[in-house]
């Protein structure tokens, strides 16, 4: 029976998996309790649970690899545009300082570029930044090493520059970014602790300015990459909130199109496919068969046994009703009272008068369910009647008087004795 109801592929509440990562169990209340987390003033490790962690990577891995791309092309110009300064300050070692910009510095530089090109993992794309960074920074300290104390000056303040640029320009993520400025104080101490042109207060000095300059860029890395699951998380929300009301609406519409006592669906859910069934048949030109069925003596079986044995013959026979469908393209529907309706599009006469008798037999057998005890020596009904009509609809052709067919057959049906399935003649054009 799976008809109008059925939730589509592209509705934003079928989607039990947001983007491959499944988020049905995901509720505002777990959203809520990370934002809280996020939002709290102390210090918290920058990391979702596994499903999150990778829903949060794909909602920013396109954007940021194009970002780094960008933003690490303008970093090599600017790297080798410093051969201007070089050229004038050094001329004598311009051409030793053109080789490592050019030569050695910047193949690594514009491989980790040429990969974040074609599109890699968020681990090999953040290890891109580190790469980029820690090779330019060793050939800014190799390059100004022993030549004299301003230029020696100059490679520290071109690392503290380097630094700010990787954690709060490129923003990389927040243990790459403790990562770089590590190595870049590691390898600045080095320098400075090897380097014969400056003093001992210029060398704690220059050290101070590194230090400074690491650790501010890593708190402004933090409270950027912060900021950014904070508002991936508050987006996540919006999702998950629409979709809790969505399916509370799906539910709310399937109550309304569902007969509550039998679970089938009702009048006006039927009416609402039958329509559809039927211009789709004329649309495609096909056949279409409906059967309707009546639970034979049902008025004496309230009677005698009353309405709550009635109400357990009717979900006894929806139950069966379901059960002999053919597939989803089968629609059952408690048509009223005690009657039920089946449609089968595409279904030809022959086909049709096989599901009804499958129906018919399928109850015979299976019986009504048992009666009360204090009638438990008696036996009750268990069989129906079906009527059958089949047509090719057209313009010009009744709906109702295929319905109209079907009844007449099921009322021939109940008149030959009941239990069995009579088919209806053709039926007439007429509006």
């Amino acid at each position: 029976m799976a008809r109008p109801g059925t939730k589509s592929e592209g509705d934003p509440a079928s989607s039990g998996s947001m983007n491959g990562h499944d988020l049905s169990s995901l509720t505002s209340k777990d959203l809520d309790e990370t934002i809280a987390l996020l939002e709290g003033g102390g210090f918290c490790w920058l990391r979702h649970s596994p499903i999150l962690e990778a829903r949060f990577e794909d909602s920013l891995s396109v954007h940021r690899s194009k970002r780094f791309l960008i933003e690490g092309i303008i970093c090599v110009l600017l790297f080798n545009l410093f051969l201007i300064p070089d050229y004038f300050l050094f001329p004598q070692h311009f051409l030793h300082f053109f080789v490592v910009r050019i030569g050695f510095a910047t193949p690594p530089a514009l491989v980790a570029l040429i990969l974040l090109r074609r599109g890699v993992s968020a681990a090999v794309r953040e290890s891109c930044v580190v790469v980029i960074g820690v090779t330019f920074a060793l050939t800014i300290l190799y390059l100004y090493f022993d030549i004299s104390p301003v230029v020696s000056s100059y490679a520290v303040t071109d690392l503290s520059i380097l630094l700010l640029f990787a954690n709060v320009g490129i923003r990389a993520r927040f243990p790459y970014a403790i990562v770089v400025s590590v190595l870049c104080v590691l390898f600045g101490a080095i320098y400075l602790v090897l380097d014969p042109m400056l003093k001992q207060p210029e060398k704690v000095e220059s050290f101070a300015i590194l230090f400074a300059a690491a650790l501010l860029s890593v708190v402004g890395n933090y409270s950027i990459e912060r900021g950014d699951r904070l508002n991936f998380l508050r987006r996540l929300e919006s999702e998950v909130s629409f979709g809790e009301l969505a399916n509370a609406n799906d539910e709310l519409l399937l109550l309304a199109r569902q007969d509550k006592l039998t679970g089938l669906a009702n009048r006006g859910h039927f009416d609402e496919t039958y329509r559809t069934i039927w211009y789709e048949s004329i649309e495609n030109g096909s056949i279409l068969s409906v059967i309707m069925i009546d639970i034979d003596n049902f008025k004496a079986l309230n009677d005698r046994y009353g309405h709550l044995y009635g109400d357990s013959v009717l979900q006894r026979v929806a139950t069966l009703l379901k059960q002999a469908l053919r597939g989803e393209e089968d629609f059952v529907a408690r048509y009223g009272g005690e009657e039920f309706i089946v449609l089968l599009p595409n279904t030809s006469e022959e086909a049709g008068l096989i599901v009804a008798q499958r129906i018919r037999l399928l109850i015979e057998v299976a019986g009504s369910p048992a009666v009360p005890a204090v009638a438990s020596h008696e036996h009750g009904w268990g069989t129906v009647s079906c009527g059958l009509a089949t047509v090719h609809p057209r313009k010009g052709l009744s709906r109702n008087g295929l319905i109209a067919q079907a009844d007449v057959a099921l009322y021939q049906a109940k008149a030959d004795g009941r239990n069995r399935v009579c088919v209806a003649e053709t039926v007439k054009a007429e509006r």
